[in-house]
């Protein structure tokens, strides 16, 4: 049986010569081996196996209940070999005429090849023609372009055709497909008409404006606030004490290494695992720490300085967060983060990264870097240790989220009417869930379904840890209706203006961008604010606490209740126009120093008229002042005396209330011309 196997063997090899053969144009002779070789082994299979049978003849079946006769006992060896040879005929016929239908249809297929090679002789002599053309006009320095026209000619050619370039031409090729870089990207400018503008109305007594004219006065005395209620600290300070710490990394590890190994044991992390990844001489207190929690996320404690930065350093507290995902590098087996170079091949593959470049640029944020930038980047690092690289895959991803929070502390109103409008609109369009999506699907090995992150899903991942908030033991509840948070959305978004921005994604050199309207933002928010504070649930749990509250004198409850019942009767528009009056009150219409100007502009043209000494006591009767120090007023016109100016100042005081009673008839009539 070994013997037959090996000539099975034989037979399949030869067929695949025969196809090698074909390849290099020697069809007739692919065919003639071919046939020799399959007839060869079917007649030396058929003589073996008849040989085999004959020796250990094949039984004749008989019915179980039949008797045998005594002579049949005696075996008949003549008998025997004539029933075996007439078995392996017929066996071998049926054998012989399925193999040879199945070689026929293989030798028309090889009688058919000739033709088709010798009909496509002349188009191959074509391509290596224009393959050499292509190469002759690329010249040095290199680029995409280049690859793109040379790259698909090449390819085109046949192996006998790519035999006969010469050692010049081929390392020239291969220095042009060693030249690939990033994508050169399209310099069409962006659709701006897919870009919906909400049509804000203003509430009565309220005016673009105003609100204009409010929105610095609110940021002010927000921060004003926020500095009374922090003991004087500024919130960029508070952010620093509260969220660059030493504890913030210990919380993300509690919070990141579970929910990692809920996905798969393959991220799984222990304590010990990131501290044997922790090797500089600055995490030795995190090292310290992280042993002694043992295997217990939960029992790990840290002091200020243990992961080597002290409480409030951003860059120090990036550079933490970073080094946690060192213990996590199987994820790159998963997950390719920097773009594929391939010199060799003239490839550049983009990596997942890219996939969050339209996300920041959206949001405007600062500090982010191109995909080939991050690339670079990596790659440099990756000459240093396997931990450097790891650290420059995350931190660049960091940078421009805590550059956002920085903008925050230092202007939040601001920047809150500034950012709102490009996130409703990453989750409006879904752009948030699109390219999240196209992040998750290069992942290899383990299969992660993309997030909904539209609006609504957004609502659902939020309400209910808003449901019940504890504001020092009144329960208050924020959005729980879906419509009115997705309504709410819609319309954030749309507060702002389509413009076509710079990007740095690989396929545009220009993307959509939104000029956000801070006035139609503020009055949009504003609504949605006014309404949640001032819903019945959470009224009713205001009135609660005030009756409840012992503390309270009659006058503080009943004080407390009429301002209740004020914000439960008040509409959210008369609310607005009421703030924003406080805010920025309008500008009277008429004032004593208006009129006195007008008066005497039209008395003497202008009040550049007058002469400085004038102008200056002017100044000081209506709210001016010419004085230097607490003595007189000093002047420097020789024909007013440096002594009695008091005396000089009331005589031309006089002077100007005469000239303003003269003249107020003809202001009175002026005006009502």
């Amino acid at each position: 049986m070994n013997k037959r196997v090996k000539k099975g063997l034989s037979f399949t090899l030869s067929l695949l010569i025969a196809l090698s053969c074909f390849s290099t144009g020697l069809v007739a002779f692919a065919a003639e081996a071919a046939e020799k070789n399959a007839e060869e082994v079917v007649t030396e299979l058929t003589t073996e196996l008849a040989n085999e049978l004959t020796t250990n003849p094949v039984p004749e079946s008989k019915p179980e209940n039949e008797s045998k006769p005594a002579e049949d006992a005696t075996p008949n060896t003549d008998k025997s070999k004539e029933e075996a040879k007439k078995y392996l005929d017929d066996a071998f016929n049926d054998i012989s005429k399925a193999l040879g239908e199945v070689v026929e249809g293989g030798f028309q297929i090889l009688e058919e090849l000739p033709k088709n090679a010798a009909a496509a002789a002349p188009r191959n002599a074509e391509a290596l023609d224009k393959f050499l053309k292509a190469m002759d006009t690329v010249t040095e320095p290199y680029d995409n372009n280049d690859i793109d026209l040379v790259k698909p000619l090449y390819e085109a050619l046949s192996i006998i055709d790519r035999g006969k370039l010469s050692k010049e031409v081929k390392a020239k090729y291969q220095a042009i497909l060693a030249a690939i870089g990033p994508n050169i990207p399209s310099t069409d400018l962006p659709d701006l008409s897919v870009y919906h503008k909400t049509v804000v109305t203003y509430p009565n007594r309220v005016s673009r404006d105003k609100v204009e004219r409010a929105l610095p006065k609110l940021e002010g005395f927000v921060n004003s606030t926020l500095l009374m209620v922090n003991q004087n600290q500024d919130l960029s300070t508070v952010i620093g004490s509260k969220l660059y710490t030493n504890e913030m990394v210990v919380k993300l590890c509690q919070t990141l290494y579970p929910k990692l190994t809920e996905i798969t044991i393959l991220l799984k992390v222990t304590p010990s695992k990131l501290a044997s990844s922790l090797t500089e001489e600055k995490y030795a207190g995190a090292v310290t720490a992280l042993k002694n929690a043992g295997q217990d996320w939960n029992a790990l404690t840290v002091a200020n300085g243990d992961f080597g930065f002290q409480d409030g350093d951003k860059e120090g507290f990036m550079d933490a967060v970073s080094a946690l995902f060192r213990p996590l590098s199987i994820i790159t087996v998963l997950l390719t983060f920097e773009n594929t170079i391939n010199t060799t091949k003239g490839t550049y593959t983009y990596g997942a990264y890219e996939d969050l470049i339209p996300v920041f640029e959206m949001l405007d944020a600062e500090g982010v870097l191109s995909s080939h930038e991050y690339t670079l980047q990596v790659q440099e690092a990756a000459k240093i240790s396997a931990n450097a690289a790891m650290d420059a895959r995350i931190r660049p991803i960091l940078v421009p989220v805590f550059n956002l929070v920085d903008t925050f502390a230092k202007n939040p109103v601001n920047t809150l009417l500034t950012v709102l409008p490009k996130l409703g609109y990453l989750l409006d369009t879904d752009l948030l869930s699109t390219q999240i999506g196209k992040l998750l699907s290069k992942i290899k090995l383990v299969s992660i379904p993309a997030p909904d992150l539209s609006a609504k899903a957004i609502f659902g991942m939020i309400s209910p840890s808003l449901k019940e908030i504890d504001v020092n033991g009144i329960k208050l509840s924020f959005l729980q209706d879906e419509a009115t948070f997705v309504n709410f959305v819609k319309e954030i978004s749309g507060c702002g203006t389509a413009v076509s921005k710079k990007s740095i994604a690989f396929e545009n050199l220009y993307r959509l961008g939104i000029d956000p309207d801070t006035c139609d933002a503020f009055v949009v928010l504003f609504r949605l604010l006014y309404n949640e504070i001032a819903s019945p649930t959470n009224i009713q749990s205001l009135r609660d606490a005030v009756a409840n509250n012992e503390a309270l004198s009659s006058v503080e409850r009943f004080a407390a209740e009429q301002i209740l019942n004020q914000l439960e009767r008040t509409s959210a528009d008369k609310a607005m126009a009421t703030f924003l009056s406080i805010l920025a009150p309008n500008p009277p219409k008429f004032t004593l120093l208006g009129m006195v100007q007008d008066i005497i502009k039209k008395l003497f043209g202008s009040l550049d008229a007058l002469t400085p000494d004038f102008t200056g006591i002017f100044d000081s009767i209506f709210g001016g002042s010419s004085d230097k120090g607490d003595g007189d007023p000093i002047t420097t016109n020789p024909d007013i005396p440096k002594t009695g100016v008091r005396q000089a100042g009331a005589l031309l005081a006089f002077a100007v209330v005469a000239a303003v009673a003269a003249g107020a008839v003809v202001y009175k009539k002026s005006k009502e011309e």
